[in-house]
Order: C-alpha cells, then structure tokens, then sequence
C-alpha cells in the first residue's frame, strides 16, 4: 500500500513538473534586443552586422562614481576608448582602428553618434551620458547610413524619449576625493498629444593632487559638471509628429589630465615604486578645464499611404572650450644626475593650452522609408557643415601661440534596400556618394608672433557601399555575410603654424558571422570573423622637436 502510495505521488510530481515546464522555460528566455543599427526598429537578430547594445540601466551602472563614456570600453567586445585630455574629447577604437591624434581638430574613423546627430569634433562627444535608452556599437564600416569618418563603426546613442505615463527617478551618490553626482529625470505635461521630459546631471569631485613643488595647499585634480536635456514631442495625428531637443553641459576644473614625470621605470614594467597618483611635482601653474557646449535638434516626420515616412532632422550645437597642462608632468632640471628621477624632467618643458574658441555645427538630414511585403527601403539626402576658431597655446613661449580657423562641408545622397528572396533568405544593398571640402587658415595668435600664416584648402568626392547577405536557418539560427566600404575624408591640420594634410582613407571590410538562442531562448550566441583592409591610411606623426602634429597617408 505505501509502496502504491508513493508510485502515485512520484507519478503526480512528474505530471505537475511537466506542466509546469513550459512556462518556466518561458518565464527564463532571454528578451529580445531591440536595435536601431540601421535606422529603423529591428532586433538584433535581423540586422545583418555585428552589433554591441548596452540598456540604459547598465550604463547608469557603469558610469557610477562619475566615470565618463569610457566606462563602456571595458564592457564592449572589441571597443576601446582613450583621451589625453581627461574627462573630454574621446577617441574611440573599434577592431583596432582608431586614430591617435590628440589635437582638438583631429578626425576619427569612428562615428558617435547621438539622438541621431553626428557629432564631428572630439570636443561635442564629450557630452556626458544621462538619462540613457540604449547604447548601440556598430562594428565595421558604416559608410552606407552614417556616411563619412565611419571605417571601423558608430557609437550610436540614444536618450530616454518623452512618455505619455508619470516616469522618473533621482539618484544620488557620494564618495571618496569628495566625489559627488545627482541624477534625476521626469516626464511634465503629458497628455494624449503632447509630452516633456526633464533630465539633469550635476557631478562634481574635489582637488584630490598635492603638487609639492609650490609646498603644501597647492592642490588640484578637481572638477565639476552641469548637463541639462529637455525634450517635447508632438503626435497630433497618426500622419504626423515632432520632437524637438535641446541640451546644454558645462564644464569647469583644474586639469584636463595629470602627467607625472618618470612615473614609469626606464627597463621595468608597471609604475616605479614610490610613485604615488595623489603626489605631482609641477612646475607650471597653467592646468584649466573649461567647456561650454549647448545645442538643440529638431525631428519632424510624416506617415503617407502605402507605408512611406518621411523624416527631417536638423541639428545646431556651439561650444567654446579651453584646457591646458603641463605637459612635461614634473620640475624641469638641468643637473644630469636627476636623469629618469620620478617628478623631474631633464630640459624637457612643455606647457600648453588648446580649446576651440568659436565652434558651430549644422547638420540637416531627410529620409524617405518604404515598406512592402517584401521590401523595405530608405533614400536620404545629407548637409554637413561646420565652422571653428582653434587656439594653440604656448606659456612658455607665446611668440609660437597659433590661431587655426577651418570650415568643413560635406554633402551627400544615400539609399539601403532590403529585399526578401523567400521566407529563409534576404539580400541588403546600400550606397552613399559623399562631397566634402575643407578650408584651414592659420595665423599668429598674438602680434609679431613667430608663426607664419598658412592656408590649405582639400576636397574630395568618395562612393561607398555596402552588399548583405541574410539565411534564416531556422527560428533559433541566423546567418549572414557582408562586405562593406568606409571612407574616412580628406583632413588638414595647423597645429601651431604647422600646416599638413592627408588624403581620403578608404577601407573594404568582409565580415562573416551568426546570431544564434540556445537552451530554449535561455542563452544567446553571436560570432562575427572579419577581415580589413585600408587604402591610403591617414596617419599623425606626433611630437619631436617642437609640440607638433603632422598629417600623413
């Protein structure tokens, strides 16, 4: 009896285990990652290229303790993001290529791009991140859709839009160098038609450097941060709506980024013993960190019958900026002994200062989008142009202070079409013909000064595209191919007097690779194999003699 007993629960248990097994194995499937790689709304699964998302709440993690946007490279495969100006002015990598330069006017094969806003100049990419939706890395060549510096990828980032519902929050931090952030978001006056969001980010840390060369009390390493965004959105039919943005972020501090003498030991690796990051020996009191950036965006789109929209994006951002350090990171000494001494520096002094002292962006983009059955296309047209006044400063010699302007246009046309050859198998085609020109001046700053005036003017015209190839094998199991262009346009450079320039970088990439759920949706598993190569590489050689960059192929 107790032996019939048991059979009958056992069998019970396996009955309820089996019914109950389906929705557990629902309720653990991976959700779906939703994308906007290629300007329209797809998962991840249905974009042909390898993609890196990253949600909104990972990067308000991530960037915990006023880290800035180089959190991300240490959480996406194949990414790495390095400045020499500290919390500004990025320079993104991906698979490798990147670009080095650290001048203010340098140009970048990779593309950030945010709310749909390319942003040119390293300097606008220093926007801090707040109030996020997504972060989406686009890997290889996006010449197609993004359009020119875009041959290693994007950084396409989007912020949290206005809502219809009561959404907010405040987060507040505290720690130690007396490091303190506040965070807080909202959505105001939200009806059926027409909504706003708030969002605000102060964050602030205070001099954490003693520089023991002026004697106790001499501290710096401190800054603090204001960045505002307040979005409106207007639905007032199902044919048509608009957003409208505008955004602001202001910076001040005491060093863009700390340089220590001899920190490293000549032959070892790793730093020297006794080196401590809070201890600097400058003898140069110049280190600034200033910047003042505000901007705003309009997106208009309409709906027409048989699937077609129509979308507008225009674009205005100004910023001033101004930082300066000293370079050499330590006393300058002209006693042979102090040779690899840590905080000396034997005749090398180096003291100066960049900013952009009168920059502008414009941007306009429309965009007509079709869907059928089978076919989805987009065709564009695109308007670049941007206009600055850059300072190179030179403390110790102010004879050789330099006063760069330049002025960049770039037009261009685009398509992409994807097309369904049956229920497995896709194709996607795009192309983009590109129109640039640039004007560099170049003149002293001060009168009488020994830089001589200088002019340079490069155009160039570049056609780039982009062929995919998509199998569905079946619901669990995405292949794809794609071989791709990217140019990265012509680009000067007046580095204090010293003009150059360097011709158009053209890159081919074929990347293969599958998107793929396991374990009943519970595990994801994408691979990506790839291949480049670069024609006419734009290249910087830095430094030497004098403070100096140098463009070349």
């Amino acid at each position: 009896m107790k032996h019939s007993l048991r059979k009958k629960e056992l069998a019970l248990t396996i009955a309820v285990a089996l019914t109950t097994t389906p929705a557990l194995a629902e309720e653990l499937a991976l959700e779906e990652i939703i994308v906007t790689a290629q300007k329209r709304v797809q998962t991840l699964e249905d974009v042909p290229l390898s993609v890196s998302a990253v949600t909104g709440d990972a990067v308000r993690d991530y960037l915990g303790g006023n880290q800035d946007i180089r959190a991300l490279a240490a959480r996406v495969p194949g990414l790495i993001i390095e400045t020499s100006n500290g919390r500004t002015q990025p320079r993104f990598y991906l698979r490798g290529l990147g670009n080095i330069d650290f001048d203010v006017n340098a140009n970048q094969p990779v593309a950030m791009v945010f709310d749909d806003i390319s942003l040119e100049n390293n300097v606008l990419r220093s926007i801090p991140l707040f109030d996020i939706e997504r972060v989406e890395v686009l890997k290889g060549p996006q010449g197609t859709l993004f359009g020119r510096n875009t041959n290693a990828g994007a950084i396409k980032i989007d912020s949290v839009k206005p809502g219809t519902e009561r959404d907010g929050y405040v987060r507040a931090a505290y720690g130690v160098r007396d490091t303190m952030s506040l965070e807080g978001a909202t959505n105001l006056f939200m009806s059926d038609t027409f909504s706003m969001r708030a969002s605000l980010l102060y964050q602030e840390r205070g001099d954490w450097i003693d520089n023991i060369y002026n004697g106790p009390g001499d501290d710096f390493g401190g800054f603090d941060e204001t960045a505002w965004r307040l979005q409106a959105a207007w639905t007032p039919s199902d044919s048509f709506s608009a957003n409208l943005k505008l955004h602001g972020f202001k910076q001040d501090g005491s060093h863009p980024n700390v340089f220590y003498a001899n920190a490293i030991e000549l032959g070892k690796p790793g730093l020297r013993p006794g080196f401590n990051e809070e201890i600097a020996n400058h003898d140069n009191e110049v280190a600034t960190l200033e910047l003042d950036h505000i901007g705003g965006a309009l997106d208009l789109e309409w709906t027409f019958d048989k699937g077609m929209t129509l979308t507008s994006t225009t674009s205005y951002d100004k910023l001033n900026n101004f930082q300066s350090a000293d370079v050499h990171g330590g006393e300058v000494s002209f006693n042979p002994d102090d040779l690899g001494a840590l905080g000396r520096q034997l005749w090398f002094n180096v003291a100066t200062g960049d900013g952009l002292t009168d920059h502008e962006q414009l941007t306009q983009e429309f965009r007509l989008a079709g869907d059928t059955d089978r076919l989805f296309y987009q065709v564009g047209v695109f308007y670049f142009d941007e206009d600055f006044d850059l300072l190179n400063q030179d403390f110790l010699n102010p004879a050789a202070s330099a006063l760069v302007s330049q002025q960049t246009t770039s037009k261009a046309i685009f398509g992409q079409a994807e097309y369904s050859l049956n229920d497995q198998w896709a194709i996607t085609v795009g192309a983009r013909y590109t129109d640039d020109e640039k004007d560099l001046k170049v003149d002293s700053a001060n009168p009488g000064g020994s830089v001589l005036p200088g002019s340079i003017t490069v155009s160039d015209s570049f056609f780039n595209w982009d062929v995919a190839l998509t199998w569905d094998m079946n619901e669990d199991w995405t292949w794809y191919g794609r071989l791709a262009t990217g140019s990265r346009g012509p680009v000067t450079l007046g580095r204090f007097g010293f003009v150059s320039s360097a011709d158009t970088e053209d890159s081919t990439a074929l990347e293969l690779g599958f998107k793929a759920f396991l374990m009943d949706g519970r595990a994801r598993w994408n691979t990506a194999v790839y291949a480049y190569q670069n024609d006419d590489h734009q290249l910087t050689a830095t430094g030497g003699a004098a403070n100096v960059n140098q463009l070349l192929n």
